[in-house]
């Protein structure tokens, strides 16, 4: 009987582990959610992103040459190696649009709303 009710309570606690933050029909939150950017062929993938204040962003470059996304207020600036990734983090709310300072006239608009 002490082992069935062990194995209740263990079943319990794993159900319950596997719900925390998330309420049925609602998006699991922000910082439950990865954040990530795709550079490929000169896009950059999604073009908005939304996104919390400090959030951490992983960046990930698939061109053969590196990328840079260069908030255009100059809120960040991050060179992403060709085949690599980096990260970036917003640093307050806002909207922030960016672009590659190497190849500024070749990449779609592109922004990160961070709220």
């Amino acid at each position: 009987m002490r082992k069935l009710a062990m194995l209740a309570a263990g079943v319990v606690a794993a159900l319950g582990l596997s719900f925390v933050g998330v309420t049925p029909g609602e998006e699991p939150t922000a910082q439950a959610q990865a954040a990530a950017i795709t550079i490929n062929q000169f896009q950059y993938n999604p073009a908005e992103l939304a996104a919390k204040a400090g959030q951490a962003i992983t960046v990930t470059n698939n061109d053969d040459f590196p990328h840079t996304v260069t908030a255009k207020d100059k809120a960040f600036d991050v060179t992403v190696p060709a085949k690599g990734t980096a990260t970036v983090t917003v640093p307050k709310a806002g909207n922030f649009p960016y672009t590659c300072s190497m190849h500024p006239g070749q990449h779609n608009p592109a922004s990160i709303n961070a709220s």
